[in-house]
């Protein structure tokens, strides 16, 4: 009987610790597997993060400087170099952060109106520019007349429109620049967050992290 119950009691020893190795090998294996998960996405977020960046870079080397009167050069709205916008290719890539950090998503929203808001404002400088330069050389024509008394009245218009128009110039180059510096400030601090948060990506994916503090 003993022998039996020794017998016994081997074999539930055995089939214990078999299951309970088992069980460890299968909870290593999924925290490996976990762990190799998390740090694919890691590095996906940090590709992003660089692809992001890249496009935050391209759009500051575009930006209109502003010349010694505080006024930025004219260029028509066609003039996508001049008026740099959000590339559509990384677009898709804004919102793949949010779950990292969604302050990224609320700065490119706030960025996206604030490019909008410059190339209008600059199209309504270049128009005005475009309608005094047209001012201008119709009040040449009118001087050349200026002897004509039946041209004086004509004469008055013109002068008074291209006092109109250089006003509405002036105010639109002003709003201009002041869109432009407000801009860069936005521009320069997402710019300096995702910065914050690639480098950040980089540390926690390649450096040797204590398990304890994996996510």
């Amino acid at each position: 009987m003993n022998t039996v119950a020794h017998l016994k009691s081997d074999i539930l020893v055995t089939a214990l610790v078999t299951l309970i190795s088992g069980l460890g090998g299968a909870l290593l294996g999924a925290r490996a597997v976990w762990r190799t998960q998390t740090r694919a996405l890691r590095l996906s977020e940090q590709s992003i993060a660089n692809a992001l960046l890249q496009d935050l870079r391209r759009i500051e080397s575009m930006l209109p400087q502003v010349g010694p009167h505080g006024h930025i050069a004219l260029h028509h709205i066609s003039d996508a170099h001049a008026y740099p916008s959000i590339h559509e290719w990384v677009k898709p890539l804004i919102t793949d952060l949010a779950s990292r950090d969604a302050s990224v998503v609320g700065g490119f929203m706030a960025l996206e109106p604030m490019l909008e808001e410059n190339r209008t404002l600059g199209n309504a400088a270049w128009s005005a520019d475009v309608d005094l330069a047209r001012l201008t050389g119709e009040m040449v024509d009118r001087q050349a007349q200026r002897d004509d008394p039946n041209k004086v009245s004509a004469r008055k218009q013109v002068e008074f429109r291209m006092a109109e128009v250089e006003e509405l110039l002036e105010a639109s180059r002003r709003q201009q620049a002041e869109s432009a510096s407000v801009y860069r400030a936005q521009h320069a601090k997402l710019l300096h967050h995702l910065g914050e948060l690639r480098d950040h990506l980089h540390i926690i994916t390649t450096a040797s992290i204590p398990q304890s503090l994996y996510w």
